[in-house]
C-alpha cells in the first residue's frame, strides 16, 4: 500500500543527532545567550540565583521547550535579542519560547 504523499513540502527541517534534535544541559553562572543553532530543548539550572537568558535573533523563526530545573525558587527571565523582557520560567516549570518571524513570546501554562 503506497501513502499518498503528492504536495507535501517542508521547510527548513533540521533534525539533530542525540535525543533527535538536541539538547542544551547546563547550570548557569550568569546570563546566557542562546545561539541559532542549539538544540530545541534547554535543560537549564538556575544555580542559586536569578538568570536572563536572552534568546537568538529577533525575526530568525525559532522554538525552544525551557525546563528551569532550579532546586531555589529561582526563575528564568526570557529575553529576545533586543533585551526586552517576553516572559519568565519560574522554578521546576517549563514553557515554549516561540519567535514567528516577527514576534518573541513565551507560552506558558498556569
Amino acid at each position: 500500500m503506497r501513502s499518498n504523499l503528492d504536495d507535501n513540502k517542508c521547510y527548513g527541517l533540521d533534525l539533530r543527532p542525540g535525543l533527535k534534535m538536541g539538547v542544551t544541559n547546563q547550570v548557569l553562572t550568569g546570563p546566557i545567550t542562546i545561539g541559532a543553532n542549539a538544540g530545541p530543548l534547554l535543560s537549564l539550572d538556575a544555580n542559586g540565583a536569578a538568570r536572563v537568558v536572552t534568546m537568538p535573533t529577533k525575526g530568525s523563526r525559532f522554538m525552544f521547550l525551557v525546563v528551569n530545573k532550579a532546586a531555589g525558587a529561582f526563575a528564568l527571565t526570557i529575553n529576545d535579542s533586543t533585551g526586552a523582557t517576553v516572559g519568565s520560567v519560574p522554578q521546576n516549570k517549563s514553557a515554549w519560547v516561540v519567535d514567528d518571524g516577527l514576534v518573541t513570546s513565551v507560552l506558558a501554562g498556569a
